[in-house]
C-alpha cells in the first residue's frame, strides 16, 4: 500500500512539474485573479460597469501594481460565452460558431498577451463594435 501511494505521489510531483513548464500565452508571474458578482449586491446594468470601473483605478493605485483589466472569464477556466456569426455576401453563407470573452481595452496588455496581427483593443471601440444577434 505503501508503494502504491509513493508511485503516485511521484507521478502527482512530476505532473505538477510539468504543468508549470507549459506555456499558458499569457505571463502567469504575479498575477492575482479573482471574481466579483456585483449583482449579489443589487448593482445592475451601468451600475455594475461603474463599479468594475471604480475597482480597477482602485486596484492600479496601489503601490507596486502595474496594471489592472477585467475580462467575463479567467483564461484556462473552460467557462465561455458562444455567439454564431455569418459573413453576408461571402461564397458561403453559412454561420460559425464564436467563443467570445468579454474584456477591458487594457487586457493584452494586462495579461502581456502579444498581438500578432491586427491591433490593440482601445475604449473607442466599446461604442462602435458591431451588435452580436
Amino acid at each position: 500500500m505503501s508503494l502504491v501511494l509513493l508511485i503516485g505521489a511521484g507521478l502527482f510531483v512530476s505532473t505538477l512539474r510539468n504543468l508549470q513548464a507549459v506555456d499558458v500565452g499569457f505571463n502567469r508571474e504575479n498575477l492575482l485573479l479573482f471574481r466579483v458578482d456585483p449583482r449579489l449586491s443589487g448593482y445592475s446594468g451601468p451600475q455594475i460597469a461603474n463599479l468594475y470601473s471604480r475597482v480597477t483605478e482602485r486596484i492600479e493605485a496601489v503601490p507596486g501594481v502595474r496594471s489592472a483589466t477585467i475580462s467575463r472569464h479567467p483564461l484556462l477556466s473552460g467557462a465561455r460565452r458562444s455567439s454564431s456569426i455569418s459573413v453576408q455576401g461571402s461564397a458561403q453563407e453559412s454561420s460559425a460558431v464564436v467563443y467570445i470573452n468579454l474584456v477591458s481595452a487594457s487586457f493584452f496588455e494586462t495579461m502581456e498577451i502579444p498581438i500578432l496581427v491586427g491591433r490593440s483593443l482601445s475604449l473607442a471601440m466599446t461604442n462602435a463594435r458591431p451588435r452580436l444577434r
